[in-house]
This record gives C-alpha cells, structure tokens and sequence, in this order.
C-alpha cells in the first residue's frame, strides 16, 4: 500500500468516524434505540408518517422519531421494488400485516384478505401504484364538511405540487397528448410517471373513447379536479421504480439527518396520558423481543398508524366507546364512540374475457424463461414490461340521473363532477391462476362512492393481536346497484367496433339479473382503500375523532367549561331575580294589571329556562358524564336559550319603547323600538328552531349564521338605542327642584347602567358567536341573558322604593317646610302619580287661598288627566274652582299629565308650603 493511499483511508476513516455519531439511524429493533425523549414521535412509518417525520426534521431544531412496526423496505424486497410485481407484494409475505375481514353478509358470508402494508412506507409500499388526486367536489365537500376551508381543492394545490414530480417515461415518448403536464408539479418528493412498455389494449381503449364517446368521453387529465371520463393512468413510477413514501420522503439524504430516528419492527400499544389529564405525551411501545419501554414527545405525538392500526392503538389507550373498553378490560380515558366506526371501502369485482391477441401477460405466467428475461431486463436497464403498473387506463363514470335508485336513497357523491364507479383495464387475467391455454383481458369495476360503512374493533381474546375488520362490502343497496350498473357499463364498454376482432367471449357468461348478482356477490374484493376509522369532523361535532387540525380534541375543559359557567351564571342570576320579583311582590301590589303581567310573565319565563338548563346539566354532567357526543348535543338549550331568551328581552324592550312614547309623545321612536325588538326575537324563535333540527353545538354556529346575528346584534342595538332616549328625554324632564333631580338622575343611572349591561352582554355574545367557531364560549353570555333582561327590569320598576334612613331617601335633602299642612305628590315614574291632598282650607275670597283646580286636557288622549299649575308668591292660582275644605283628596294620573306653565313635562315630588290659610 503506497503513502498516499494510506492517507487517503486515514482520512476518509477520521471523517467516517467524526460524521458518524451525527447521522440518524434506522434501527431493525428498539433495543438500539437509546433516546427517551424527542420533540415529536410519529407512530407509523407509512405514507402519512413519513411525510411528517420530513417535514418536521427539516429544523435542525427539532428532534423526531419514527416508530414503525414492520420491516425495512431494501431488504428482500423486490416484490415491492418492481412495479408490476405489486400483486406478490402482500397478502402472506412479510410486507404484509396479514389482516382478514369478518364474514361479508353481501358476499355470501365470505371472508377475504385485507392487505395493509406491514413496512416501512406502509400500504404506499405495497399498493397497486395509482395515482389520483380525486375530483375537486370530493376535496370541497370535505371542507364544507369540516368547516375548514384549508381542505378544498384549491387550498390543497400548493400541497399538491410539493408532494409530486412527474418523470419521464423510460421510453422517453412524448407525455402532452396522454396527459397535461401543466397540472402536475414538478419539483416534488414523489415521483410518478405515465406507462412505459405498450399494451394491445392501449389503442383501443383510446378508440372506445371515439366511437363510445357519448358514455365514455376522453378526459386528458384526471388529476386536474375534473375526473369523468376515460383517460391515462399516471402511476407512483420513478426510473422504472415503485416511488414510495419510503423511497422518497425518508431517502437516504432525509434519513441520514442527525435529529431524526427511525425505528422498525416495534409495535406501538399505547399512548399514555399525563396525570389526570387527557393530553398525552408518552408512548408505550414493545419490541420484537416482547420488552416494553416508553418515550416522551415533549411537544407532540402524531398517530399515523393507518386505519386499521390508528383504532387498535387509541383503543389500548382508553380512547373509545367505554362500553367496548370495558369488555376488553381498559380504562376510559377519553370516550370517543367513533373510534374504530364510519369504516369506507372501495369494492371491486373484475370481469375477464377471452382476446385474440397472445401479448398478454400469460405469456410471462406460464414460461418461466419469458418471466427471467423481463425480469433481467429490468434490472439491468429498468425498462420492460415490469416497469409499469397493472393498468395503463382507467375510467370515472356516473349512473344515470334518472335512476330509480335515487328515488330511495340521496346520491353519496360529493357532487356531480364526482364518479360512482370507477373502472380499470388489464392485459390479462387479473387476481386468478390462468388456465393451461388462452389469453385475457379483465375490465374491473370498482365502487368509488359507497354508501356502506363498516368498522374496526378489538379482539376480546386478544386486544393486541389482529383487530376484528368488518368493511361491510356491498352492505347497502346503493352500492350494489352501482356495482351491477358498473358490470353492465363494463359490456357496453366492448361493444364498441374497435373491439370486434379482438374480443373472443366472457370467461364468466352471467346475463340474467339473477345471474350477475351472484357473479358480484362470489366474486368481489377490495381493493384496499380503507378510510374513516379515525375520521376527520368539524369542531364539536356530535361524532368524529379528530377536528380539521387532526387533533383528537382532548382538552374538554375548553367545551364543557364554557357550558359549566353559562348553568351557573345562569342560576345565580335567577336568584336575584326571585329576590327582585318577591321585593316588588310585597311593595307594589297596586300596580297596573299590564305591569303585573309583564314582570310575572318574565319571571315564569326565566323559570321554565332554568328547570331546563337544570335538566340539561344533569344529562350532560350527571347520567352522560364523559360522553363527548351529548357533550355536543343542544338538549333543550334550542328553547331555553334562544327563544325564551329573545322572547324576554322583546317583552323588556316594548315596555321601554311605551314608556319613551310617554316621556317623548313620539310614536316613531317607541315604533323603531318595537320594530327592531320584534326582528331579534323573531331571528331568535328561528334559531331555536334551526337548533333542534340540527342538535349539534358547533354545527349550528356555522349554520344559523345570519339568524343568530339578527337576534344578538338586533338586542345590542335595540339596548343602545333605548339607553341613549332615554337619558336624553329624562335630564329634559328635569326641574330642578332637589327631589326631582334626585330621583331624574337615579332613573339615567340605572337605565344607562342596566341598558349598556344588556346591550354589552348581546354584543359579546355575538362576536363569540361569529368569531370563535372552535370552542362553545358564546354559550356563557348567551345562558346569562334572558336573566339580565329581566334583572334589569325589576331594577327599574324596584327603584321606585324608598327605605327610610338609606342613602336614596329623599326625605334627608329636603328643604325645612313652613308648615305642616301641606300636599305631596309621590312619583311613579313608570305608572300613575300618587296626589295626595291632606286637611287643605280652600276659600274663593281671593287667589293667595290655596285653591287648586282640575281640568280635562286630553292633548289628543280623551284618557288622560291633567293637572295645570301656576305658581305665584309660593301659592296656587285658581282658574277654575273646585273648593276642598276640611278633607282628604287623593287622585293618580300618569306621569305625562303632569305639566308646568311652561308646559315641560316632568315626574316629581312635590314638597312646597300653603302660605296662607
């Protein structure tokens, strides 16, 4: 070995030996695993998780870590690496979980595999290799669903882009006619290609679109948001390769990053709480030796388990129905009925004839020398047929509008850009051992909107073996009218003439209805496209497991806490105003009929509210504790908020609008008063309405917008606009004399002070109500309401009271009177005045007499009494005289009927002394 050779390894191995402890590793077993604690731990290393664990490492900051329960995916595995061998990729091999299904009651109680990827890059290592990004109404009705407009198709796009980069095909030819490359991204992770090898089929399928056009019109790209038609298959191909999640998110150049671990063949059990909490931080997990240890994310777990494993690990946590929890043993930590529910699945059944052609991939399956030289060619060159999918086109289409089916169930689509059914082209026989002769093509169709939903539980016997999986294939009667629609569409596909010749016969000659049913029910599958076990609702939904940020919502003090407040605001203020209604009880029980009704009336409403929010409280807190679906429910609050809320609160408002007719004479003012006060209470009883259709909390937010705005922000407005007149026609009803101006600005202070409560309180609520659609907080004003208004009301009619010795006794600022006999006038401000004449000589002799008179001057209210003064030397001038002598005389009029001789209307209290007697 010469020196400078030498040399060069020295130094190469100090590099090595320096860069070494840097790099991240991905461990065959958690024994090599030495870290307890991480920033973020990803719980499954499958096409989700690996897209994460990217992106997060991505700041040198932050530490991550993968926990991957199945095997790597460059070790043995070229059924996963060569494309075309995608169907020896699972089920029964190691890159298999090896799941199977539940007796299928559509499927003649048939059990069948249910292939999910047991490897790093989970199912996107094993899959078939499609790729679709689905239609732009699929991506939109998600986010009209959610509530979350980061879900549509438009949102997505960036995200899009950034996961994809269309490569050439590895024959090179010209991409434009087959597809639009414009639509793809280019500069991505994961690489997708359209076909490289030819296929008999290729030509005619394109002709089909020609000669069928009418039913099977060309689509020049269905990844463009528009998917109906028949187009080009772009498939997850990069350089003749399958392009996994594996292959390109977790590359060695993102893989090798020093604060990110990966960790294969470690089964994950469970995610443990931190105490008395529902936040959860550690991850339990155990080896392949059977050991179990924990790591912390000190910031977050992501469980990217899939959607067979996602339900198996939030089960063993405790997060689930509590009644299955307790038939398996576990503790409920968080009680969540959708876990493991609302399972989705395509089926798909294919159908397979006999062709003219010997190019088929038969030819391969029954010469082993033909089947070692495509496999030669492409690992020498990457070219062949092995370097393309099973399919090089596939089909979206749609039954019929007038199909009768729709006379019995709504369509499942997300709308009418979206497909029913999908369907698939293969140059041989798919899914089945060819017999000893002849050559096959298969067309398979594939439900794509299935109405059936299905579910994932445990296994009593053994919760951390394999989960019970019911996907319910062709479990309702849409769905198997689509599919029998599907077969039949396939036929039609054929009978166009570029297939005459090539075509021979059906291997399977089902015709009659009965005959193709029972084709379907023998023979369909799935082709593995599991969704909806963990699924994605919007925020509080009544089910789902996680909101729009999927997050699963543990922090339940966030949705219970707003309601726990708005019971005992709600209570608390009901016993101020049983205290109110007994003070008024016992100190006016003269008052007007109509004011008696409106205060009982008020009272006996606000007690019905409070029964109810009583009753709902122990529903939610008492026999449906720790249930988040009846957490979310309306109840009765639908009735107990809304409408009795707006009906209090109009009753209130009339009674301001009257008296402001009274203090102004203004029928345009009281009228706008009563106007807006009706419209609030009407949007109000529309609300509430709305609420027990709907009979979910967050849902009714998003839907009962305008409604809501018209009944809270019409309560503000209508509170502002009668806290503001009021103020001003009561310091013009000053006279200022003392006990008047003591009792005018005791009346502006509580109307300002209880008007700007209510309306403050409305306003509140409403912009909680618009702005904060994650958490119920506009449930605390919104409880607390209907009870102000009638405080605020009982304030004001109560305020007429006076407690000898208190500070608002009028008695203590009172002038010295010049003698005893006198008159007073008691006010009441908000019914009659009380006059009072007591032991009055009266003589006609002359005016200084202290004589007084009464008049009928209706000022166009043949109703009222008036009672005209002038004031002279300290006496009363007599113009018209009634005599009283020796005797008492009492007489009410309302408040308007009072006038000086100037004519200024006021409420008082007169106190003045009879000079001559």
């Amino acid at each position: 070995m010469t020196t400078s050779t030498f040399l060069r390894r020295f130094v190469a191995l100090l590099v090595i030996a320096a860069v070494a402890p840097c790099l991240a590793l991905i461990h065959d077993d958690s024994s090599t695993l030495h870290k307890a604690q991480y920033d973020f731990v990803v719980v499954g290393g499958g096409t989700a998780g690996l897209v994460v664990a990217n992106r997060l490492s991505e700041s040198p900051e932050v530490s991550v870590l993968v926990i991957e329960g199945g095997v790597s995916n460059t070790k043995d595995a070229l059924n996963i690496q060569v494309p075309f061998f995608c169907t020896k990729a699972t089920p029964d091999t190691p890159f298999d979980w090896n799941y199977s299904t539940t007796p299928q009651e559509a499927l003649l109680n048939r059990s069948i595999p249910y292939r999910r990827g047991h490897v790093l890059g989970g199912s996107s290592s094993t899959n078939f290799l499609a790729y679709n990004r689905g239609p732009s109404d699929d991506w939109d009705r998600i986010a009209a669903f959610t509530g979350d407009d980061g879900w549509s198709w438009e949102k997505l796009q960036p995200y899009i882009l950034r996961n994809e980069i269309l490569t050439r095909s590895m024959d090179g030819h010209d991409i434009s006619p087959q597809i639009i490359p414009s639509v793809h991204g280019h500069s991505g992770m994961n690489g997708d290609s359209l076909a490289s090898y030819p296929t008999p089929l290729d030509n005619r399928v394109i002709r089909t679109t020609e000669e069928l056009k009418h039913d099977f019109p060309f689509n020049h790209d269905m990844n463009s948001g528009f998917h109906l038609g028949i187009g080009w298959q772009v498939s997850t191909i990069r350089n003749g390769s399958r392009s996994s999640a594996a292959t390109s998110y977790m590359a060695s150049q993102y893989a090798n990053r020093k604060n990110l671990d990966v960790v294969l063949n470690t089964k994950v059990t469970r995610v443990i709480p931190e105490a008395n909490s529902t936040t959860f931080k550690t991850v339990e997990y155990v080896s392949t030796s059977g050991q179990k240890n924990q790591v912390t994310a000190k910031k977050e777990i992501i469980l990217s388990a899939g959607s067979i494993g996602t339900v198996q690990v939030l089960t063993l946590s405790g997060i689930a129905d509590p009644e299955n929890l307790s038939q398996l043993g576990i503790e409920s930590v968080l009680n969540n009925p959708s876990v493991g529910q609302n399972l989705s699945d395509h089926p798909i059944v294919g159908q397979s004839w006999f062709v003219n052609d010997t190019h088929t991939w038969e030819a391969a399956a029954r010469n082993a020398t033909i089947a070692a030289e495509q496999l030669r060619e492409w690992k020498t060159s990457r070219t062949g047929p092995l370097t393309d999918a099973l399919g090089n086109h596939q089909g979206w289409l749609r039954i019929q509008k007038n199909s009768s089916i729709f006379e019995q169930y709504s369509d499942p689509s997300a709308g009418p850009d979206a497909a029913h059914y999908e369907i698939i082209f293969a140059n041989g026989l798919n899914f089945a051992t060819p017999p000893p002769t002849g050559n096959f093509m298969t067309i398979s169709t594939v439900v794509v909107s299935p109405s059936a939903r299905g579910s994932v539980h445990l296994n009593a016997s053994d919760p951390l073996g394999n989960p019970i999986i019911n996907p319910n294939l062709l479990g309702h009667d849409f769905d198997m009218f689509v599919m029998r629609k599907a077969v039949l569409s396939a036929r039609h596909f054929l009978t166009a003439p570029v297939w005459s010749d090539y075509v021979l016969s059906p291997l399977v000659n089902a015709t009659t209805d009965e005959e193709i049913d029972a084709f379907i029910r023998n023979n369909t599958r799935t082709i593995f496209h599991p969704v909806g076990t963990a699924a994605m609702t919007s925020e509080h939904s009544g089910y789902g497991v996680v909101n729009p940020d999927l997050k699963i919502p543990a922090e339940i003090a966030k949705i219970a806490g707003p309601l726990v407040i708005g019971y005992i605001l709600n209570s608390v203020l009901y016993g101020i105003l049983l205290l109110q209604v007994y003070m008024y009880y016992m100190a006016f029980p003269k008052d007007r009929l109509v004011l008696k009704m409106l205060v009982y009336g008020c009272f006996i409403l606000d007690t019905a509210q409070t029964v109810m929010n009583i009753a709902d409280a122990f529903s939610i807190f008492g026999s449906g504790f720790g249930d988040m679906g009846n957490l979310r429910k309306m109840h009765l609050a639908g009735l107990s908020v809304p409408i009795i809320t707006g009906l209090i609160s109009c009753a209130v408002q009339n009674f301001y609008a009257y008296q402001l007719y009274i203090l102004s004479n203004s029928r345009v003012l009281s009228l706008i008063i009563s106007s807006v006060a009706l419209v609030q209470c009407t949007g109000a009883v529309v609300q509430g309405v709305f609420a027990f259709k709907i009979d979910n909390l967050a849902t009714l937010q998003s839907r009962t917008f305008i409604e809501c705005t018209i009944w809270l922000a019409g309560s503000a407005l209508c509170d502002i606009i009668i806290a503001v007149s009021m103020t001003l026609f009561l310091v013009k009803s000053d006279t200022g004399l003392r006990r008047t101006h003591a009792i005018i600005r005791k009346l502006i202070r509580l109307t300002i002070e209880t008007g700007s409560a209510t309306a403050t309180v409305a306003f509140i609520d409403c912009v909680l109500f618009l702005t904060v659609q994650s958490y119920p907080y506009h449930t605390v004003p919104a409880r607390c309401l209907g009870k102000l208004y009638s405080n605020t009301l009982m304030a004001i009619l109560n305020s007429r009271m006076r407690i000898p010795g208190s500070r608002e006794d009028p008695e203590l600022h009172s002038t010295s009177i010049a003698s005893p006999r006198d008159y007073h006038c008691y006010d009441d401000p908000w019914g009659t005045i009380d006059l009072n004449f007591t032991t009055m000589r009266s003589r006609r002799e002359s005016s200084n007499r202290g004589t007084f008179s009464l008049s009928r001057t209706g000022q166009g209210r043949s109703d009222i009494n008036t009672m005209s003064m002038s004031m002279s030397a300290g006496s009363i001038d007599v113009t018209d005289g009634i005599h009283v002598t020796k005797e008492t005389w009492s007489r009410s009029i309302p408040v308007s009927a009072l006038t000086s001789k100037k004519g200024t209307r006021h409420s008082v209290a007169i106190r003045e002394s009879m000079v001559n007697q």
